[in-house]
C-alpha cells in the first residue's frame, strides 16, 4: 500500500474511530483556492519550495478565508533560495520573511535531530508579510 493510501485510510478510520468530521483536499497550493476552513495544516511542505513557489503560497493564503496556518518552521533556518523540490531548513522567523513570533509553536522534531516546530500563525501574518 503506497504512503499516501495508508494516510487516506487512516484518517477514514479516525473518523470512523472518534465520529469526527474529516474532509481532504488534493490541491495545487500555489494557485488553487483554499476551502474556507479554519485552520490549514501544511507540514513538511513548505520547506521543499522555492522562494518564488512559496511567494505564491502566501498570496494564495492571504487571498482566502482560511483563519489560522500551522505550518513547519525551522528554530534557526538556512533561507537560501532553492528549486522546488529541494530542501533546506526554512525559518518563517528569519529573512527573507521575518514573521512575527508564532501565536503557538508545537516540537516537531527527533531527539538529534535539527530543531523545528509546527508554528500557528493567523492569515493577517501572511497578508502582513506581503505589504
Amino acid at each position: 500500500m503506497s504512503k499516501f493510501k495508508k494516510l487516506t485510510f487512516q484518517l477514514f478510520e479516525l473518523k470512523n474511530l472518534y465520529d469526527v468530521y474529516i474532509r481532504i483536499y488534493f490541491n495545487d497550493i500555489t494557485q488553487d483556492e483554499f476551502p474556507n476552513v479554519d485552520l490549514l495544516f501544511c507540514r513538511d511542505c513548505l520547506f521543499h519550495l522555492s522562494f518564488q513557489d512559496i511567494n505564491l503560497v502566501i498570496n494564495n493564503i492571504a487571498r482566502s478565508n482560511i483563519k489560522y496556518i500551522l505550518t513547519t518552521s525551522f528554530v534557526q533556518g538556512s533561507n537560501h533560495d532553492i528549486n522546488t523540490g529541494e530542501f533546506r531548513e526554512l525559518s518563517f522567523e528569519e529573512d527573507p520573511y521575518n514573521f512575527d513570533k508564532p501565536i503557538d509553536a508545537i516540537d516537531d522534531y527527533i531527539e538529534g535531530t535539527v530543531p523545528r516546530r509546527m508554528c500557528l500563525w493567523a492569515r493577517s501574518t501572511f497578508e502582513n508579510y506581503l505589504k
